[in-house]
């Protein structure tokens, strides 16, 4: 087993975290910078458990990566856009309390 720093370590703690507060089992968790036009990273996409048509975890498919690479180079656009030239970082995430509902 490799060592990890004590960074990954609170990383690989706040995701278990995470996980046991939703009742959640990460099976995978790619991320992909977002890039503004300079190249720089402005924010993170983290993307969990990818599910098959009958809702089984599956892994992420070729087509899929490619999908979720133009998102983030879509949402790194976007972010910068919102916040102009300004080298400002926002955390946005998603209420899972009402998740179900916006769903639906």
């Amino acid at each position: 087993m490799p060592v990890m720093s004590g960074h990954e370590q609170s990383v690989w703690q706040a995701l278990l975290e995470r996980d046991g507060s939703f009742s959640y089992r990460t099976h995978q968790l790619p991320a992909l910078p977002l890039l503004n036009s300079q190249q720089e990273i402005i924010g993170v996409l983290e993307f969990t458990n990818p599910r098959d048509n009958e809702g089984k975890i599956c892994e992420f498919s070729a087509h899929m990566q490619k999908m979720l690479q133009a998102l983030s180079q879509l949402a790194g656009a976007t972010l910068q856009g919102y916040f102009g030239q300004k080298n400002e970082r926002t955390k946005v995430s998603v209420n899972y309390d009402n998740r179900e509902k916006q769903v639906e």
